[in-house]
């Protein structure tokens, strides 16, 4: 990986600078290094840096610039493994527009959804991952599972009680797709309008339709976190299910010849609800009405469907 000295040299050179830029490290953490790099005081870029690599967030970037589906960058560099994007400060995500303007959260996940379906039509950069599934089922037993939340621990055994896990179907099948592969809500940004992706450190080949299927599951929790006050069995569900099965429609009509069914589809919504749940459960002692929640979303998709509701 190249040190911050010859960073600066590089960006210098291509921004024709009189002195290379000071940097500071960023505190969000990851594959890459990230810095803020700043020219006459003034904080200017957000810089991602890497070990050049052919399946880099730069060679990523450059390979979906054609879509406009990420945040615009104003510097690609994968020989250096260099992507650098203009400083936006506050980064506001979809993560705060769900609870602020749920409804246009909502518009937003449709809108991207066109755009991620698109995503598995293009040639991905060489060496991407495989992820052969989002979660392994059947699940272990809670005896099988060490270190744990006590959350957790109940989560797992909930759902092996439920029967779930053996409905679902999760496999990628014989031809995995290129993925942005970690799609929440606050790796979704708005640029100019329009619902960017960002962080595109987990990208890799995986199950067709796993993209917009995550769009889907967080259609339905944006509606859970509209109203903090709200009691969760309170929650009108029917905006969130509405554009889920927009987000379903989308996405079957565009890539009709995936293979993917609507009752496959719905399989990923409710894997990826399921997936939401453990992941928040991870860091709890007890589990809140929000986690059984998101299992009773994955049952019932699971048992009718996401598209015609």
């Amino acid at each position: 990986m190249r040190s911050v000295e010859e960073i600066g040299r590089i960006l210098a050179l291509q921004f024709d600078l009189p002195s290379p830029p000071s940097f500071r490290k960023h505190p969000q953490f990851g594959r890459n290094a990230i810095y803020l790099a700043q020219v006459n005081h003034e904080v200017r870029w957000f810089i991602k840096a890497q070990a050049p690599s052919a399946c880099g967030e730069a060679a990523i970037a450059q390979a979906v610039e054609q879509l406009d589906l990420n945040q615009p960058p104003v510097l690609l560099l994968p020989a250096e493994g260099l992507a650098v994007y203009p400083y936006i400060d506050p980064l506001a995500t979809l993560e705060d527009m769900a609870r602020a303007e749920p409804k246009s959260a909502l518009l937003a996940l449709v809108m991207l959804a066109r755009k991620c379906a698109q995503l598995e039509t293009i040639s991905p950069p060489a060496g991407l991952p495989i992820r052969r599934s989002l979660i392994s089922f059947p699940l272990p037993t809670v005896e099988q599972v060490l270190d744990i939340s006590p959350a957790t621990r109940v989560l797992i055994q909930r759902i092996q009680a439920s029967g779930l896990a053996a409905r679902l179907d999760t496999a990628p099948g014989a031809e995995p797709v290129f993925s942005h592969g970690d799609i929440k809500l606050d790796n979704i940004i708005m640029v100019g309008g329009q619902p960017r992706l960002i962080d595109w450190e987990a990208a890799c080949w995986a199950a067709p339709g796993s993209d917009c299927a995550a769009l889907a599951a967080i259609a339905l929790q944006v509606v859970i976190r509209a109203d903090p006050s709200r009691p969760e069995t309170a929650v009108p569900f029917e905006p969130g299910y509405a554009a889920a099965a927009l987000i379903a429609r989308t996405y079957l009509d565009r890539q009709s010849r995936s293979g993917v069914s609507a009752q496959r589809f719905a399989q990923l919504v409710a894997t990826q609800l399921i997936h939401r749940a453990v992941n928040e459960a991870m860091h709890k002692r007890e589990l809140s009405e929000r986690d059984q929640l998101l299992l009773d979303l994955a049952a019932d998709i699971t048992a009718n469907g996401i598209v015609d509701r």
